[in-house]
């Protein structure tokens, strides 16, 4: 077996989400639920090489921002992608992260711990 198949990154989906209050008087605030993942069932182990789709959802529509962290800790903003792109996710639904080079993350960390995080309001 190659260095490289046995260099395995593991990734844990971290969830944060910030509570929405609505400014009309009298309305009860909403909780913003959100979840990130990747294709790879609850505890995914990624392979230096391998291709990712990550998907993620809200309960609320909601604008939202996607953070992947890597494995020395350098966070990268991969939603939204770029300034033109408000955030901005409809509720109920699965999405996929689209990259600029392909529908899917190509795994180029070294081996360690690495996070996705999403924040909602």
């Amino acid at each position: 077996m190659s260095m490289q198949k046995m260099a395995c990154i593991s990734w844990i989906g971290a969830l944060a989400a910030l509570a929405v209050v609505s400014s009309v008087q009298g309305q009860v605030p909403v909780s913003v639920m959100v979840q990130v993942w990747f294709d790879r069932g609850s505890e995914p182990v990624v392979e230096i090489g391998d291709e990712v789709r990550i998907y993620y959802r809200t309960n609320v529509d909601a604008f939202a921002a996607i953070f992947l962290v890597g494995t020395d800790g350098d966070a990268s903003l991969v939603f939204p992608s770029h300034r033109a792109v408000d955030g901005l996710v409809a509720a109920g639904r699965d999405h996929r992260l689209r990259f600029p080079e392909s529908a899917r993350w190509h795994a180029r960390e070294d081996v360690g711990l690495g996070h996705s995080v999403i924040i909602a309001s």
